[in-house]
């Protein structure tokens, strides 16, 4: 709101004084009613301006309490960041590592099934059609343990009669 400016004696000095140059002053009572009535006045501005300026206050203040609880949010919501940041890159250093320990693994399954097949053709060629299926067999064998390894729960977690491996059913 716009604040109206008071004008502290400024009525009534003119009324002390009188209208104009060469006047005589007012009857003092006329003159007493009229400082009155600008006081009156002046305070009345006073008082809506004080009202004014304590509403504006209220309300910066409120912000500021607001704002306030937002920075702490902020400050919250960056610490969860920086910990997900830091999750993010050890689960990335995991999986590459998990890649790593997969090529390996797989040049491994390589090298094994071409020396079991060097052993194998060794054989009769009579008994080559079996070779193969022994190798697939195993290259079977062996994926079907390495997901059961990867699906199984932790050993901390299973009973003693779970942590003995069974032999896969043919």
């Amino acid at each position: 709101e716009a604040l109206v400016e008071a004008t502290p004696w400024g009525v009534a000095a003119d009324a002390v004084v009188g209208e104009g140059p060469g006047e005589a002053p007012r009857d003092d009572a006329a003159t007493a009613l009229e400082l009155l009535s600008a006081l009156a006045h002046d305070n009345t501005v006073m008082e809506c301006n004080v009202r004014d300026y304590d509403a504006a206050l209220t309300s910066v203040l409120d912000e500021m309490k607001r704002l306030k609880a937002e920075e702490v949010e902020l400050h919250k919501a960056n610490g969860q960041v920086e910990q997900l940041h830091d999750l993010l890159a050890r689960e990335l250093k995991v999986r590459e590592q998990l890649r790593d320990e997969n090529e390996a693994l797989s040049a491994r399954t390589t090298h094994l099934r071409a020396a079991l097949a060097t052993a194998a053709g060794q054989l009769t060629s009579d008994h080559e059609e079996d070779t193969s299926a022994l190798v697939e067999a195993l290259a079977h064998e062996n994926c079907v343990l390495r997901s059961t390894a990867i699906a199984l729960p932790t050993s901390s977690s299973l009973s003693p009669s779970h942590r003995r491996w069974k032999p896969l059913q043919r």
